[in-house]
């Protein structure tokens, strides 16, 4: 099965994706659900900080990378996921190729990525002003740390697809890939529905379910 790794909202955990991966698991993937983050205010990362969270998220895929096959999962089928600033955290992974961190239990190449998924992270592409205002004044850098731009020409052919949830201030879960149709309070696609069991975790939590949906 193709291997997704997913990443959580700042200040979140691996288990606010739970559910969500539990039902990407369900249409044939295995999942792992990874920690990141350097503490504090994301919003307030100095560039170290920042560069030290891509690492993480570098060391979170060449984890699942090496651990695939144990889930029958295939790593040289690789996607990578995240939500909100989660997505910044993929997409950075998944545009700059930053090496894992040292000591990384996945070990220190990254490997492919075939495809991004974001959900509400549309603004990826951007450091909101106001909010990052002072990191960016205090070293410029902060941008390139944080956001994929400088990365885009080099990886022209990489698949990317962008969620957005239909009431993203209102609590619904609806989520409507951008420019598709809504799908419902599933994730990916239609026949997406919840299984028993959680998700593997990037830091070694065993237990994936996975299971082929029939398509409908």
């Amino acid at each position: 099965w193709p291997v997704v790794v997913m990443f959580h909202m700042p200040g979140g955990g691996k288990g606010d994706l739970g559910k969500h991966a539990r039902r990407v698991a369900d249409l044939g993937f295995v999942v792992f659900s990874a920690t990141w983050g350097a503490g504090g205010n994301p919003y307030s990362y100095t560039y170290e900080q920042a560069r030290a969270v891509d690492s993480q998220g570098a060391c979170a895929v060449a984890f699942a990378r090496s651990h695939a096959t144990e889930y029958g999962g295939d790593p040289a089928t690789m996607i990578v996921f995240g939500h909100s600033g989660g997505a910044n955290t993929a997409a950075m992974v998944a545009f700059a190729r930053p090496e894992p961190t040292a000591g990384c239990l996945g070990g220190t190449t990254l490997g492919a990525i075939d495809a991004l998924v974001t959900w509400d992270g549309s603004w990826i592409l951007s450091v909101p002003k106001g909010v990052h205002d002072p990191a960016v004044a205090a070293d410029p850098r902060v941008v390139d740390a944080m956001t994929p731009w400088t990365y885009l020409p080099e990886r022209g052919d990489l698949n990317v697809v962008v969620l957005v949830s239909e009431f993203p201030n209102g609590g619904g879960h609806e989520l409507r890939p951008q420019g598709g149709r809504p799908v419902g309070r599933r994730l990916v696609a239609p026949c997406a529905r919840p299984v028993g069991r959680p998700a593997a975790a990037a830091r070694g939590e065993r237990g994936v379910r996975r299971r082929h949906a029939r398509p409908r």
